[in-house]
């Protein structure tokens, strides 16, 4: 009788067991940080619950957390959090969960990158654009600690002892925050053609504690004799290569012609507008202009455009190359179809279409008052969820609240597509003018 309890006994372990050597468990588990968010910013000394969720299809054993590819902790419950405290820890940084399940399967999440910024605040941008009214200044802050608000000082050397407050009341700041804050002030005053002038900013905590930032220099500029061309990019759209150029000032500009050609030897271009594009005459303000070029091109191909001002006297200026290479379907990549501005009285929308998206987990998007990448801002809070792979047209669209800080004036955007391996790829710049 002892025997077949024993007999029993071990069949009955054996047929309870999960694990079946003829059909493994090779199903990977799901995991994802619910929190931080990605692109989120803290203070230094916070403490962050990092928090994921995974799932499986029999079992989840345990769930690992990584900076910046330094193990962090490792939770056996189903409780996935770990408190991180951030603590010397400034910078960007990189989250990543990774999962196990009962039968050794792994899976990663899709990084999350967050950063970490110093106890005070930090100006991200600080700028100036010449109206004939006078100079516009424009900043911005990557994050703000107790800022009750802003004094602007202007002087014609960078004495900041002699330098004169222009406001006359305190700019209103944003207090205590993470988040991108934008500003703007006109400064409405009798300059000097050709005349350099440099401004400060200071922040003023609500204790009374100011702080000055490193001045800003601005150069008026002398009254137009010639055309200038600050800016000449082309971008690819659905419609064709589109060329869009911005003038600083123009002098005698009738109008503009457009060439293009395969090699960067411009003798060997072709013109590629059949009617004149109007110019703007003589002009101390800035201009932009577009241009759809609808003559056929390649996939796969690399283009040179160069932009021709005519004056009254039939004396002409060439300006560029400015580089084009269109996208080849066939390729593993993320590849924009179509991507539109529009400018409305108090804010900006972009809308962009992908022809196919290659593992691209979202979109960032950059915005400068002059095409400069490297100092635009990031305008977008949280990063803007991607169609991962596919080979379908995807339409996306943001609306820029800010862009009414900027009335007036042309700003360039640029649009990021982040990768789950954290690639990134950059597009743009695209111009849009604000009425």
């Amino acid at each position: 009788m002892k025997y077949l309890c024993l007999i029993i006994l071990v069949l009955g372990l054996f047929t309870g067991c999960s694990d079946d050597p003829t059909n493994p468990d090779t199903t990977c588990p799901y995991v994802t940080i619910v929190y931080p968010n990605d692109g989120d910013a803290f203070f230094e000394g916070s403490f962050i619950s990092v928090t994921a969720e995974a799932t499986d299809n029999a079992a989840i054993d345990s769930v690992q957390f990584y900076l910046d590819s330094e193990l962090l902790c490792s939770i056996s419950d189903s409780n996935y959090q770990y408190n991180w405290d951030t603590t010397d820890n400034l910078g960007t940084h990189s989250l990543i969960a990774k999962a196990y399940d009962t039968s050794g399967n792994t899976e990663n999440s899709v990084i999350v990158n967050v950063a970490v910024y110093p106890n005070q605040t930090i100006i991200s941008n600080f700028t100036t654009v010449f109206y004939h009214e006078g100079p516009s200044l424009y900043w911005a802050t990557q994050c703000e600690l107790n800022n009750s608000g802003w004094n602007i000082y202007r002087f014609e050397s960078d004495e900041i002892s002699q330098a004169v407050m222009i406001n006359q009341e305190l700019i209103t700041g944003s207090g205590t925050t993470t988040q991108i804050s934008e500003y703007s002030f006109m400064d409405i005053f009798e300059y000097e053609y050709g005349l350099t002038y440099y401004y400060w900013l200071e922040s003023v905590d609500i204790s009374g504690i100011t702080e000055i930032f490193d001045p800003v220099e601005f150069h008026v500029p002398d009254e137009p004799d010639s055309t200038i061309v600050n800016s000449f990019t082309a971008v690819f759209t659905d419609e064709g290569p589109v060329l869009q150029w911005v003038t600083q000032c123009e002098y005698n500009n009738v109008f503009w012609n457009i060439y293009r050609s395969e090699t960067e030897d411009q003798e060997e271009s072709v013109k590629v507008n059949n009617a004149f594009i109007p110019g703007s005459g003589t002009t101390a303000q800035s201009t932009a202009y577009a241009f759809t070029d609808e003559y056929e091109i390649e996939n796969g191909a690399t283009y040179y455009y160069w932009v021709e001002s005519i004056c009254f006297n039939g004396a002409s200026e060439t300006y560029g190359p400015a580089t084009l290479f269109t996208p080849d379907p066939n390729d593993n990549q993320t590849i924009l179809y179509s991507v539109v501005t529009h400018a409305f009285d108090n804010y900006n929308v972009l809308e962009w279409v992908t022809l196919c998206e290659y593992q691209n987990s979202g979109w960032n998007i950059y915005r400068n008052i002059n095409d400069n990448i490297y100092n635009a801002v990031k305008i977008n809070q949280g990063l803007i969820e991607g169609a991962g792979t596919c080979d379908e047209l995807t339409s996306y669209s943001y609306t820029d609240n800010y862009a009414f800080f900027y009335q007036g004036i042309t700003l360039y955007y640029w649009l990021e597509s982040v990768m789950y391996d954290g690639t990134k790829n950059l597009f743009g710049p695209f111009i849009a003018g604000n009425p």
